[in-house]
């Protein structure tokens, strides 16, 4: 995508993202949320649900709140 001049979707992201979290790499899942941003796609919520939903499986709280 990026040799075509474009970069992934918000789509690809929460794919991807669904599938960091399913496969337990959550803190890079994380990451991704915030290199999106960085990369100038805007996140739904479906990609803030993605990364909350784990956190209030695992019990981080905290963690969940400082998304917020």
């Amino acid at each position: 995508m990026k040799n075509q001049g474009s970069g992934p979707n918000v789509y690809a992201y929460n794919a991807l993202m669904s599938g960091m979290v399913k496969a337990g790499i959550i803190n890079e899942a994380k990451t991704l949320l915030r290199k999106m941003k960085e990369n100038g796609c805007s996140p739904d919520v479906n990609s803030h649900n993605i990364i909350l939903n784990v956190f209030a499986r695992t019990g981080a709280l905290r963690r969940a709140i400082e998304m917020l």
